[in-house]
């Protein structure tokens, strides 16, 4: 990479974050020039699969972050349950005493339990946290976190335009997307029980499906689940020849353009995705990163993409790359059905010789000699071959398979760029060194001496400075220089003499270490003589000294954690802990006998008069106007019965003006599942409107309930348990909630209706010209056929695209189980019920829909599976 020859860095606040799959990514990426890592802690982070780092695996990633001069943040970004809290917890402490510089979270009970364990301990929400407006970060500021990790569906207008709260931001700047909004996907979950929010998301949007328009949005409600044939219409679903393809398959995020214009908008953390790679693309990518990143800080206004880059990521892995949220082009995030690495297009095939199984390749880029290539052609990808010989103009290779004339050729692997990869991934290539300068001295008969001093960076140790602190200094410790003596005394010299071109070559081998020798002063009379072994002897124990004690400056000091008492320590807005009061709260539960039912329903529908039904709920979304909601809750109140409002769970700084004008309307419930409708929540809402606590808010553990009263200066009144809890796990829910709240919140479910299990801000269908982009108020209903038969339904409108399970929750043969466990509310979507069904909950209440439960049309989801 001709580019990196000669490369120095530039002094900046921006921070490049790589990301640490195992050692081998670690090394890699610090060598790379990586201002800091981030790496799973054991089993408790989003990439489950990835190799992860525990016990003395993590203080040593944490010391090799600190020796190389990054930070080293720890991600425990999943969901947890409760009997995972303390063990993860724990698993903290090692890393944290090495100076662990951040940790990564997504549950917001633990975040309080980590915030209230180690008070020092920088707090960063992760991206699962799906943070995309101002009142989110406000609220996590007032939680004590000091980073928030962007939404990756983001504009760069929205970014600019974000009400910071003092916090840094973090983007992703490459890498794979996630099709759904972060923290919001349930559909590896409810389709093979993985759940990307425990880490083991198995990728079911990359898999093959059908996509049709469908009945549903402005023609109906969601219809049942199933079709066995593509001319079926007995669904809704309009019938639409076609392949299966990767339609919901996204491209990989590739923001090196948009450097400038990201510092611009006040992002101080460039995060390159890929704790599932291997080490040769986290050296690469991260080089490649290091060196645009420093030179958009240089010269914002003249900086340019240089092809060498961009052809080195492609290279090292793409499915294509895009910046179409980041342009606000949502629509056009997906990859076109391409499901894995593509590499780049290198020429076309010219000729076919089927008699010699040959063909002939027009090139448009040379190859070289190691290079990877394949072709891709009607029939399928070739086997991929390893060129012996390189070409500039024309390419002729043997292939076993069906290829044809135009077919095009890509290369997979370059191998100048392995060579590269390589040479990060050992060390020899250091992209950032640190300065030392040395002095060797001695006298005949006695021990040489070598001085080794740090300069520069390398002269300050313990932990570098976060990009906020970096202004003012930021490293905690100065570090001295270190002596050490040979083990053999200069002698005279019987043939050659030591010279000072001789030291410099031996102790100037720093490949493998994150230095570089600067200066060397040569003190060593003529005529004497040292063995080369004694003087790399004199190099290693020098900088086995002087590594040991840039470390040790990392370390925090004994005392700085603090024992967790209680559950609830924030950084503002706290109350009084709750620890004490777990017994009070256990003794004081009620269920009541006659549990109720919440109809949940769209604007215009006008509720089922069902028995049994107590109260309402209105689900709007952000294209249903203030005066249509309005209209909606004046009709359904003339019920009689109580009625809550059912914002949605993604609320952008666009959205605050209607949502605030909706939460003004007389409401006697609010279920929130925006964190900042929290934190609005005591200015804006009446304390005898009741507070439900739901998904993605409402995790697997009780823990939430602490953290959202601190927030909405009240405990929540109820609390719908996520729906990836076990029945099993219930008890311990509510234990954690009595423990955490003031009063104990009532518990409620969802028992009929179809599991939105993907929220996307792509219109799906809208590329592919199945519809015009709906407006307004509008709403287009699609179809996804799976594989095995299986539809999943979805709702488009002008802000994206819910798609819902293709099989109905249905709960209703297990409400004795639940009502036992303390679950005293049940949901049921009046849009997922049938015709049929929709008479038996008219004449027989909730229990009648038991009857309806089979394995072709519902499933009992997670409530007695659980996730892993």
């Amino acid at each position: 990479m001709s580019a990196l020859a000669g490369w120095m860095p530039a002094q900046s606040r921006a921070e490049l974050l790589a990301p640490a799959g195992g050692p081998r990514a670690l090394r890699a990426a610090l060598a790379a020039g990586a201002d800091a890592v981030y790496f799973g802690l054991e089993r408790w982070n989003a990439r489950a699969f990835a190799g992860n780092f525990a016990g003395d695996a993590a203080v040593e990633a944490v010391e090799a972050a600190h020796l190389w001069g990054a930070r080293a943040y720890a991600a425990l970004n999943v969901l947890f349950k409760d009997e995972e809290v303390g063990p993860a917890i724990g698993a903290l402490e090692a890393p944290y005493r090495a100076g662990l510089d951040a940790v990564i979270v997504a549950d917001l009970g633990f975040a309080a339990r980590v915030r209230e364990a180690y008070p020092d301990l920088p707090l960063h929400a992760s991206t699962q946290l799906n943070t995309h407006s101002s009142v989110q970060l406000g609220a996590l500021a007032r939680l004590g976190f000091s980073r928030a990790i962007l939404a990756r569906e983001l504009s760069l207008a929205e970014i600019a335009g974000l009400h910071r709260h003092g916090l840094d931001l973090e983007a992703f700047v490459h890498g794979a997307l996630c099709y759904s909004y972060s923290g919001d996907c349930l559909l590896a979950s409810m389709v093979g029980g993985r759940s990307g929010n425990r880490g083991r998301c198995s990728q079911s949007c990359r898999l093959r499906y059908c996509l049709r328009r469908a009945s549903g949005g402005d023609d109906g409600a969601r219809q049942p689940t199933r079709v066995m044939s593509t001319e079926s219409t007995t669904s809704g679903v309009m019938p639409m020849h076609q392949s299966p393809t990767r339609v919901m398959s996204t491209s990989d995020l590739a923001a090196i353009g948009a450097l400038p214009r990201l510092l611009a908008a006040g992002v101080t953390s460039f995060k390159v995705e890929g704790r599932m790679k291997d080490a040769a693309y986290v050296g690469v990518t991260t080089a490649i990163y290091r060196e645009a990143l420093d030179a958009a800080l240089t010269d914002p206004d003249g900086y340019a993409v240089r092809p060498e880059w961009t052809e080195l990521l492609e290279q090292s892995f793409s499915r294509s790359f895009t910046t179409a949220h980041l342009e606000g082009r949502h629509h056009e995030v997906r990859s076109g059905g391409r499901g894995g690495h593509r590499g780049v297009l290198v020429g076309r095939v010219a000729s076919v010789d089927d008699a010699r199984g040959e063909v002939e390749v027009r090139l448009f880029r040379p190859v070289a000699a190691g290079d990877v290539v394949y072709l891709y052609t009607p029939w399928g990808q070739s086997e991929p071959v390893r060129l012996a010989e390189g070409a500039e103009r024309r390419l002729r290779l043997v292939v076993r398979e069906r290829v044809a004339v135009k077919d095009r050729l890509f290369r997979l692997a370059a191998a100048d760029a392995g060579a590269l990869a390589r040479d990060l991934e050992a060390g020899r290539v250091a992209l950032r060194p640190f300065d030392v300068r040395m002095r060797l001295t001695g006298v005949k008969d006695e021990p040489a001496t070598l001085i080794v001093e740090p300069v520069g960076r390398a002269a300050v140790g313990g932990r570098p400075p976060t990009p906020a602190s970096a202004a003012s200094g930021g490293w905690e410790r100065p570090t001295t220089s270190v002596t050490v003596t040979s083990l053999s005394p200069l002698g005279a010299a019987r043939t050659a003499s030591l010279t000072e071109e001789g030291a410099r070559k031996a102790l100037g081998a720093l490949g493998g270490t994150p230095y570089r020798l600067a200066a060397l002063e040569f003190a060593v009379p003529e005529g004497l003589f040292l063995s080369v072994g004694e003087l790399k002897g004199l190099r290693r124990r020098a900088l086995a000294a002087l590594d040991e004690q840039r470390v040790a400056g990392g370390y925090r000091a004994a005392g700085g954690r603090r024992a967790a008492g209680g559950y609830w320590a924030v950084a503002a807005g706290g109350g009084p802990s709750r620890g004490g009061a777990v017994a009070a709260a256990s003794e004081a539960r009620l269920v009541p006998s006659d549990p109720g039912i919440v109809l949940v329903l769209r604007p215009g529908e006008r509720p089922l008069p069902a028995p049994g039904v107590t109260e309402l709920c209105l689900d709007v979304t952000v294209p249903d106007s203030v005066a249509a909601v309005t209209a909606a809750a004046e009709e359904l109140r003339s019920s009689g019965r109580p009625l809550r409002l059912r914002l949605p769970e993604i609320l952008f700084d666009a959205d605050e003006e209607w949502w605030r004008a909706l939460l003004a309307l007389p409401w006697q419930g609010v279920c929130a599942r925006h964190l900042g409708l929290l934190a609005a929540t005591e200015s804006a809402l009446p304390s005898e409107v009741r507070l439900i606590l739901e998904y993605p808010l409402q995790g697997l553990n009780g823990l939430a309930a602490g953290v959202a009263e601190r927030l909405a200066g009240r405990s929540p009144d109820a609390v719908v348990i996520s729906p990836e809890t076990a029945l099993s796990e219930l008890s311990a829910v509510r234990s954690a909630i009595a423990a955490g709240a003031s009063r104990e919140p009532a518990l409620e479910a969802l028992v009929f209706g179809r599991q939105q299990v993907l929220h996307t801000r792509d219109q799906l269908g809208r590329a592919e010209g199945i519809f015009a982009p709906p407006e307004g108020a509008a709403r287009v209903g699609v179809a996804l056929e799976d594989t095995k038969g299986y539809v999943f339904l979805g709702d488009v409108d002008r802000t994206g695209t819910r798609l819902y399970n293709a099989r109905v929750t249905n709960l209703a043969g297990a409400l004795d189980e639940l009502q036992a466990a303390g679950v005293s509310t049940f949901h049921v979507v009046q849009a997922d019920l049938d015709a049929t069904e929709r008479d038996a909950f008219e004449r027989g209440g909730l229990e009648a829909l038991a009857a309806f439960a089979s394995r072709e049309r519902s499933t009992t989801g997670h409530l007695f599976r659980g996730v892993v």
